[in-house]
């Protein structure tokens, strides 16, 4: 009987060690200052959390893994080696550029390449060079299927759409 209990102290034992969790603690901010909403996540596996609205955050991460990830809209993603019990992060602004994107109908995204349908657009340039006195006035026969109506024939009259 006492070897049993013996194996199965020995055995919980190693388990705990193999199980072993650590709690990491921190600030996310930027340039500007406290970052809420940050996701934070060990590398390799499903543990994550997200800072609170002071930027905090507080993680339990196994004795094995040695690596956080904090991510961010409009932020690089920046992975930090864990060196101790708090881990302080600033993140850097990720500078991307959009391609044109188009709002159908139905409220999809598309390239507007990729869309088969006829699109115009009219840029600031042609609605300078009008001798109009408003925007939507300036705007008349520029493209099909936009009615401009005058209230009135007087010039410089309100229009609508």
């Amino acid at each position: 009987m006492k070897k049993i209990t013996l194996l199965l102290a020995l055995f919980s034992f190693l388990g705990m060690q193999i199980y072993s969790q650590t709690t990491v603690t921190g600030t996310v901010t930027d340039k500007g200052g406290i970052l809420p909403g940050v996701n934070v996540a060990v590398k390799g596996t499903t543990i994550g959390t997200v800072t609170n609205i002071d930027g905090r955050y507080s993680i339990s991460v196994p004795n094995d893994s040695s690596i956080l990830i904090f991510s961010y809209v409009g932020m690089k993603t920046q992975e930090v080696t864990i060196t101790g019990d708090v881990v302080n992060v600033v993140l850097e602004v990720h500078d991307i550029s959009l391609k044109e994107i188009v709002i159908t109908a139905l409220g999809l995204e598309a390239d507007r390449d990729k869309l088969s349908v006829a699109i115009t657009s009219v840029g600031s340039e042609s609605l300078e060079n009008t001798a109009e006195s408003g925007v939507i006035q300036s705007l008349s026969a520029k493209t099909s299927g936009v009615n401009i109506v005058q209230n009135t024939g007087d010039p410089g009259s309100g229009a609508y759409i």
